[in-house]
């Protein structure tokens, strides 16, 4: 997430290294790996850092750095605020809601919007379900109406009703699908209409749609008291301590808190699609074609733009 986002010393990456990868990091002795964590961190003082490695099969994890006093141990099952590597959840909870016949991409957003809620058109054309994933929706990065209360905490006060003032007051200045741009709201606003398409939270549907299946106990997209405990904390870029943030009616934007452990099984999931737990829906979330018609709907095509987010995240 680009706005409002602190700049935090503590680092989680997961990575997938092809076996045909001909760079330093697949060659490099897990000696060398430590090593270049070290130097890093020597850079970047009250850093800590936990990477996962997945190489020819074979996974590890390293850490480096020293949590500072009061924060939990630095292990496989530490806390981080992942940020927007959520959106790729949100991606595929989508992918698989449209796979079992939920809902569909060329759905127009005001079929799953309460009655009386405005719809922002351009010459008639609709948004779709797609345009929120692809991110060329026409909404904007930030709704105008995102004024934090807190600025340590700014999603906080941002809920649905916000959400809907902002669609009853936004005119598209383009027709949806028309160009990219990068929209926190729009992914925002996706979670909330696959959860209401589910009679449902976003929560409770990234729970059973996606967190569940992988196996994903030690991720969640609200911060319940045991995720809290193992939380690491953060710290801005001047390393003054900055609160966890908490989400409402934009959290399919940014709202999942996980572990490396759970991480390295999203990674390995995705890197084994269309085999296994959701594989289909991965397979189809990963799946890219190019469109020569840009206001054309396919049905048996999503592309997830940010998909490769998941490997690489810094909290």
């Amino acid at each position: 997430m680009k706005k409002w986002m602190s700049v935090i010393p503590a680092v989680a990456f997961a990575m997938s290294l092809a076996p045909s990868g001909a760079d330093a990091v697949t060659s490099a002795s897990p000696k060398e790996v430590q090593r270049s964590l070290d130097a890093f961190v020597a850079t970047a003082p009250g850093a800590v850092v936990i990477v996962g490695l997945v190489n020819h099969g074979v996974t590890r994890i390293y850490t480096v750095g020293t949590p500072p006093a009061g924060a939990p141990p630095l292990n496989a099952s530490t806390e981080f605020q992942i940020g927007s590597i959520t959106k790729t959840f949100t991606a595929t909870l989508l992918a698989e809601m449209v796979k079992s016949g939920k809902v569909h991409l060329d759905d127009p957003i005001g079929k799953y919007l309460p009655a009386g809620v405005h719809t922002p058109a351009y010459n008639g054309q609709q948004i779709t379900l797609l345009n929120l994933s692809e991110q060329n929706s026409g909404l904007p990065e930030m709704p105008s109406n995102f004024a934090p209360s807190k600025s340590g905490d700014p999603y906080a006060d941002y809920g649905t009703a916000r959400l809907y003032d902002f669609l009853g007051s936004y005119a598209l200045i383009r027709a949806p699908g028309a160009k990219f741009e990068y929209s926190n709201v729009g992914v925002g606003l996706l979670g909330t209409l696959l959860a209401n398409a589910a009679h449902t939270d976003y929560t409770s549907l990234i729970r059973s749609g996606v967190l569940k299946p992988l196996g994903m106990n030690e991720t969640s997209a609200s911060l319940t008291p045991q995720i809290r405990a193992r939380l690491m904390p953060g710290f801005t870029q001047g390393l003054t301590p900055s609160p966890a943030w908490t989400f409402t009616g934009l959290a399919s934007a940014g709202a999942i808190n996980s572990s490396m452990h759970d991480m390295l099984l999203y990674l390995k999931a995705n890197m084994e699609a269309p085999s296994g737990r959701l594989g289909s829906a991965m397979a189809f979330a990963q799946k890219t074609t190019q469109r020569h018609d840009l206001g054309a709907v396919h049905e048996d095509w999503l592309e997830l733009v940010h998909q490769r987010e998941f490997a690489y995240h810094v909290a």
